[in-house]
């Protein structure tokens, strides 16, 4: 039994029986255009008197494309066969644009300190500086796509995210009696690659921006703002219909202020509270997944908390090498863990229909770090090392940074 359907129209071959049917009948469905269905359910065979629910079978379709399609009885009248259509779970892989965004952005925000060092024979310097860092981070995400009537479809799935960041400044320092101050500008690069089942999400985001500290005695007070333009290319051949990457453009502000203070123990030894929060405020451009369906990821703002401290301990090499090994945790709050998005899909009436997608993340975590600073003991030149786990609740990661600073 063969019928030409157009999802695109809502328009088909149909076959009316005024009896019953038994058995099993094969169908063949000669897909002509695609498009979303109205109620989800396009009718191709009624049987008046009533059939079972698999007296008619049908092969035709693929799991592919937005909209997952099968044969099979309607939902509301028992009465018909026909193409049946819901979101395909998938798409709700596209909902971790920001979070992956932020995530890689939060690299950044590991503290500036080891950039601030100065000199101490001079009122008056300049600093240079840069660092590199290279990690990964898991977590899982739990994304939904509803409208009015309830959820229509759902998944969680692990975030999977590799980052790559470089980094420089320049500063100017300002020395008093018994505080100094950095104001200074950065610029840099960040790369990342987001994985979900079927998605890949490619970041390349370059950023510019200014810091700054002011040190007085044991505290300490620093922070950053930058803007980034941000590049994304979204991979999935079953939504797509294709391998090729699809780029989407973004643009956020994004930073971090800190507070700490030094606690000095005795014999070299010190420890250090640290009080943090990050935050971005971003914007992705809408982009098409097929040719009735687009994507509006639209705005975003994001925060994160950070509260813990270090146990470090400073001391000489030869008299002109100074050298500070340090160890510490931080408990983790992501104070905005949910980013919401739109789905807009035309019917073959060309009318645009909104569905929400939405995807959460970690609510919370831990981050342990150890490291060791170098400097020698005129203060013109340090250079840092540190490494990081995150552990806690569903997240797993991993990174490493370093740097250098010359100071003139």
């Amino acid at each position: 039994m063969l019928f030409d359907a157009s999802t695109a129209t809502a328009r088909a071959d149909t076959l009316t029986i005024t009896g019953t049917a038994t058995g099993t009948t094969a169908v063949t469905v000669n897909r002509l255009a695609q498009g979303r269905l109205a109620g989800g359910f396009l009718p191709l065979i009624t049987v008046q008197g009533g059939a079972s629910a698999g007296a008619f079978t049908s092969l035709s379709f693929a799991d592919a494309g937005v909209f997952r399609e099968s044969f099979g009885q309607s939902n509301t009248n028992a009465t018909q066969f026909g193409i049946i259509q819901a979101f395909n779970p998938l798409l709700t892989g596209l909902g971790g644009l920001h979070v992956a965004a932020a995530t890689a952005s939060a690299s950044l925000d590991d503290s500036v300190l080891p950039h601030v060092t100065r000199r101490d024979d001079a009122g008056h310097q300049l600093g240079l500086w840069i660092r590199g860092s290279s990690g990964s981070l898991n977590q899982t995400l739990a994304s939904r796509i509803s409208d009015s009537s309830g959820t229509l479809a759902s998944a969680t799935n692990r975030l999977g995210l590799d980052t790559r960041s470089v980094q420089g400044g320049i500063d100017y320092v300002w020395l008093g009696g018994g505080w100094s101050a950095h104001l200074g500008a950065m610029t840099g690069v960040y790369t990342a690659d987001a994985t979900q089942p079927a998605t890949r999400i490619k970041l390349d985001v370059p950023f510019a921006g200014i810091y700054g500290s002011f040190v007085s005695g044991n505290l300490t007070i620093e922070g950053n703002v930058r803007r980034e333009w941000r590049r994304i290319d979204v991979s999935n051949a079953v939504l797509f219909g294709t391998s090729a990457a699809t780029r989407t453009h973004g643009r956020a502000w994004a930073g971090a202020a800190a507070v700490s203070y030094r606690l000095p123990l005795g014999g070299g030894f010190a420890v250090t509270p640290r009080a943090a929060i990050s935050f971005s405020d971003s914007r992705i451009d809408t982009f098409a997944v097929d040719a009735f369906t687009r994507l509006a990821p639209g705005h975003d703002s994001n925060a994160v908390a950070r509260l813990g401290g270090t146990l470090s301990w400073r001391g000489e090499i030869g008299g002109r090498l100074l050298i500070e090994p340090h160890a510490g945790a931080a408990w983790v709050r992501n104070i905005s863990n949910q980013e919401s998005a739109t789905i807009l899909s035309a019917d073959a009436a060309g009318t645009v229909i909104g569905y929400a997608l939405t995807a959460n993340g970690y609510r919370s975590t831990a981050q342990y770090n150890a490291g060791l600073t170098l400097r020698d003991a005129s203060g013109r030149w340090s250079a840092f090392v540190e490494g990081r786990l995150d552990r806690g609740g569903d997240v797993r990661g991993e990174a490493i940074n370093g740097g250098v600073r010359m100071n003139f």
